[in-house]
């Protein structure tokens, strides 16, 4: 038998027990060190005292057999009421369920818990308790936290009165964070599949855009909802949406979903996230995976330098083009630009932040495909750089192409400004593109009408004519001709005169003193007690020939015309946007056509429109009551395939652009005017704008005046 000394017996001893209590630590230690998990859960609600209780008891049960960390709630857990007593006593037995959880709980709201005005206040903020971090007014509804190494962040998309739009500008001041992690919740989908495609954040789609694109940008991977009462996961630009709608409530059905009782358990292990759906039975129907890869952040110049593929991110930058859904962004010295796609809800003068992948396009441009976020609007572009012809697009710089056998600075994306003399004009296929030459005698090697192109490509819609010589302002962009790269410009230049402009005075009544009527100024009106008419052919105001385009009023809630000079409006102070569109010498903003009942509305439709060519329509309104300052009128256009909200500085701009407030209970001082330029009418030659509240006091203002201009 082998024998151990002492001494040596009592190190082996010291060295077990040390080993023993290591372990023992590493068994200890949280697992939070090795990966985390969550759950999320929505719409609970049923028919005991307005909650599903044996479902969510099974669900809440399960949960806990999880181990998870905390949980996610996304609105609907009861059935709610109009009466505020009954939906208290309904979240009371929701919350007698719910807080049988192991671990912590936090709550959006859905539509059926805020079905009055005092609900939100009076009923779920003293039960829920949630940070207060949120924007006024949706405190502990809206708000965000942290976990390890995430930010959960949840929205109110139905604040009574507010449904189906989410708080866009809190969302946008805290979405950024060092977390990896971004994970986002609310009751309504973006994408619906069922029942509720409609009546979700798709009821606003350039909004829902402009959410879409926040996210996208601040690197969100997962946003969970519910509504529907089904399960459904679909990808939207990189971002998962999983709609787990219901934990109780009835089902609903939709093509490609899964109707059960169901939880989401998701899993976070460092950049690695693992989901999971599990039925009410504990069966696992769906599982995903993916891992967080944080962008590079890059200057115009720097992108430039790097190969298609790559991850990066542009902060801050000024948007001076948009086409389709691709923007042209540059830095505020002009030494670089760069283009965006596969973006929406952006417009000219907006400064965005754009995440996304390096790629090169089928015209030799480089871009980001990925999404954008809006920080500010109306943002004063700068100054276009002029440059010779041979040098728009210049060599190639890193992964960026230069035009073909072309050297000096690499100019793709630049705001440029050009001279020369116009060579050629294209028809037919070639139609809106013309070649511009300074007498650097460049030439792409194509052909029209059998001679050969000489200059740079231009396109620009508008009227020009061989011979003549332009300024031309635009984009550096470039086409292909088989591999060769060729310079084109995107023309942004409007200084051509406009074919036509038109005035209508909405509200004009000799009678009441308004100035005298200027030649050729319409007189198209709407509302009880309007002389009529309510539709009519517009007038070119130079010339007094009709422009073929009628105007046509028509109204919802029963608006009032109301022409008298000391009770219905007055024009805004001189000097103002107001003024210089609309005066005594143009049409008078005297006179208001004022609300009707709540929800009231009227529209403004143009038809017999040229799909050719681009429109600007401006109008505004003035109370003239400077008590009125919450009577914010919300000035809509709709139908038009493309547009640039160019309305006053200082306006509110939503909806991605499609929309502008104005306060027009009281306009004299700001002088605010709702206007949108570059309007393409698409091939029906109509689109509308819309005038109606902007916010729950009902009373506010339509149109006084509106102008609209044909360009060339």
């Amino acid at each position: 038998m082998l024998q151990i000394p002492v001494e040596k017996e009592d190190y082996m001893l010291r060295r077990v027990c040390v080993i023993v209590i290591i372990v023992s630590i590493a068994v200890l230690m949280p697992i939070a060190a090795f990966g985390w998990k969550f759950v999320s859960i929505a719409d609970s609600r049923g028919d005991n005292n307005g909650v599903n209780i044996s479902v969510l008891s099974n669900i809440v049960n399960r949960i806990n057999a999880e181990g998870v960390d905390l949980v996610i709630f996304q609105g609907d857990a009861i059935t709610g009421s109009s009466s505020d007593a009954t939906c208290a006593s309904q979240m009371d037995t929701w919350l007698s369920v719910i807080n049988n959880l192991n671990c912590p709980w936090y709550f959006v709201p859905g539509n059926h818990e805020i079905q009055s005005a005092t609900q939100q206040e009076n009923v779920l903020r003293p039960r829920v308790n949630m940070p207060l971090n949120g924007p006024a007014g949706d405190l502990e509804m809206a708000y965000w936290f942290e976990h390890e190494n995430a930010r959960f962040i949840g929205l109110n998309s139905n604040h009574y009165g507010q449904a189906h739009h989410v708080q866009l500008s809190w969302l946008q001041n805290n979405i950024q964070t060092d977390k990896p992690h971004i994970f986002v919740y609310a009751h309504e989908p973006a994408y619906p599949v069922g029942g509720h495609i409609g009546s979700s954040l798709d009821a606003y789609p350039a909004e829902r855009d402009q959410f879409w694109n926040i996210l996208g940008a601040a690197g969100v991977k997962m946003y969970f909802c519910g509504h529907e009462h089904l399960y459904h996961r679909s990808l939207h630009n990189g971002i998962y949406q999983v709609i787990n709608g219901t934990c109780g409530a009835p089902f609903h059905y939709a093509t490609g979903a899964i109707s059960e009782y169901h939880y989401v358990v998701v899993t976070v292990d460092g950049n690695n996230v693992s989901a999971k759906m599990v039925n009410d039975s504990g069966v696992v129907r769906d599982t995903w995976s993916y891992t967080v890869t944080a962008p590079t952040d890059v200057t115009c110049a720097s992108a430039k330098l790097m190969p298609n593929g790559s991850y990066v991110r542009l902060t801050n930058k000024i948007v001076t083009y948009v086409r389709g859904s691709a923007i042209y962004v540059e830095e505020d010295d002009r030494t670089a630009a760069f283009r965006a796609t596969g973006i929406s809800g952006i417009s000219v003068g907006d400064r965005v932040t754009i995440v996304g992948t390096l790629q090169t396009n089928a015209f030799g441009e480089r871009e980001i495909a990925g999404s954008a976020y809006k920080l500010s609007s109306g943002n004063a572009l700068p100054k276009p750089l002029g440059m010779t012809n041979r040098s728009v697009l210049g060599g190639p710089f890193g992964y960026n192409p230069g035009a073909d056998g072309a050297y000096g600075c690499n100019t793709s994306s630049l705001l440029v400004k050009i001279f020369g003399r116009v060579t050629k004009v294209g028809t037919g296929s070639n139609a809106g593109m013309f070649y511009i030459d300074d007498g650097s005698g460049i030439t792409d090697g194509t052909v029209w009408d059998y001679t050969p192109n000489l200059g740079i490509r231009v396109v620009w819609p508008g009227s020009v004519t061989v011979g003549e010589t332009r300024t031309v302002t635009g984009i550096c962009s470039s086409f292909k001709v088989g591999s060769k790269i060729c310079r084109m410009i995107y023309c942004t230049d409007s200084t051509a005169p406009a074919a036509w402009t038109a005035y209508n005075d909405v509200v004009y009544s000799a009678a009441d003193g308004h100035p005298a009527l200027q030649p050729n100024v319409t007189t198209i009106n709407i509302g009880s007690g309007s002389p009529g008419p309510s539709s009519g052919m517009l007038k070119d105001f130079a010339t007094g020939a009709d422009t073929g385009v009628t105007a046509t009023f028509t109204q919802s809630g029963g608006v009032v015309w109301q022409p008298s000079a000391s009770g219905g409006g007055w024009d805004c102070n001189v000097g103002t946007d107001a003024y210089n569109t609309f005066n005594p010498s143009t049409a008078s903003l005297i006179g208001v056509v004022y609300y009707g009942s709540s929800g009231w509305y009227v529209d403004l439709t143009f038809t017999g429109l040229n799909p050719t060519k681009t429109y600007e329509f401006a109008t505004s309104a003035n109370r003239n009551e400077s008590t009125y300052l919450d009577r914010m009128t919300k000035y809509t256009i709709m139908g038009a395939d493309s547009f640039t909200n160019s309305s006053t500085p200082g306006a509110t701009i939503t909806d991605g652009g499609a929309s502008t407030v104005i306060c027009t209970g009281y306009n004299t001082v700001n002088g605010y005017v709702a206007r949108w330029t570059n309007i393409r009418p698409g091939a029906d030659g109509s689109f509308t704008v819309r005038a109606q509240a902007a916010t729950s006091q009902y009373k506010a203002y339509a149109f006084s005046a509106f102008k609209l201009v044909q360009n060339p």
